[in-house]
């Protein structure tokens, strides 16, 4: 008998205790501490072979969404689209992605998923198209060449880097991105012309450690038992369009290769 009332005790104090920590919020000072302090202490840790796979698997799905962007742009300058096309291809790019956000990870659905996000990949290709044409790369040539090579040199050392790192390099870098982010604002209201290709390299680098940060962010997740690894796939594969449209934007104002 005093055994139940110590349990019952001991689990009201527990709800408590929650319920309190629940209320008390941290001010942004306590919480970048905290953070930061969790940058240190994870430093030496090292990955579980778990998550290691999970990675990899992430890694090579997003490797696969790359080849496929990689065919619509090809398969976009191949054939010639109407408005209609590009409008359909957009509600369908938005509906996709809708679909994988809301659509929960079960093992019956995987498949599915697996390769609804292959079509959105393709169809993202497809629209991706439009960046040559908005920087008048309408035919094949050294610019192109150059921002394949380079789209692959960037995704291979983030690859390599991920599944090959036993320890946790970065974590939590989120408040430092969007105090860069938020300084490129000022080049709405005065930006020299000489100031642009630094500004365009701090944007590049800043869309390089989103990827790092989504990265331990999917590390985060699994931890916590997440392992939907497709959706995982599709944050990552917005990081790396990111990246390779100043990429491209790099090559058409001479700045990169």
């Amino acid at each position: 008998m005093n055994n139940n009332k110590n349990t019952f005790y001991n689990s009201t104090n527990t709800f408590y205790e929650q319920e309190y920590s629940t209320k008390t919020k941290k001010s942004a000072s306590e919480q970048l501490s905290e953070n930061f302090g969790r940058i240190v202490d994870n430093l030496p840790n090292k990955i579980p072979s778990d998550i290691r796979l999970h990675l990899q698997k992430v890694y090579s799905t997003a490797a696969l969404c790359l080849l496929c962007s990689l065919f619509g742009i090809f398969f976009r300058g191949i054939f010639n689209f109407n408005a209609f096309l590009h409008k359909f291809v957009t509600f369908l790019v938005f509906c996709l992605f809708i679909g994988l956000g809301f659509c929960s990870y079960k093992q019956n659905l995987e498949i599915k998923r697996f390769y609804g996000l292959l079509m959105l990949s393709w169809l993202i290709g497809i629209k991706f198209w439009s960046f040559f044409e908005f920087f008048g790369f309408e035919y094949p040539g050294h610019i192109e060449f150059n921002f394949f090579f380079g789209a692959l040199i960037v995704y291979a050392s983030f690859a390599l880097s991920v599944i090959h790192s036993e320890s946790i390099q970065c974590l939590h870098l989120c408040a430092t991105f969007l105090s860069t982010l938020f300084s490129f604002l000022l080049t709405f209201f005065v930006a020299p012309n000489f100031i642009y290709p630094t500004i365009l390299w701090s944007v590049l680098t800043t869309n390089a450690l989103f990827v790092i940060y989504d990265t331990q962010m999917i590390t985060e997740k699994r931890q916590q038992k997440d392992t939907d690894y497709i959706w995982h796939t599709a944050m990552l594969f917005a990081d790396f369009l990111g990246v390779f449209g100043y990429i491209l934007l790099s090559l058409k104002e001479n700045w990169l290769f």
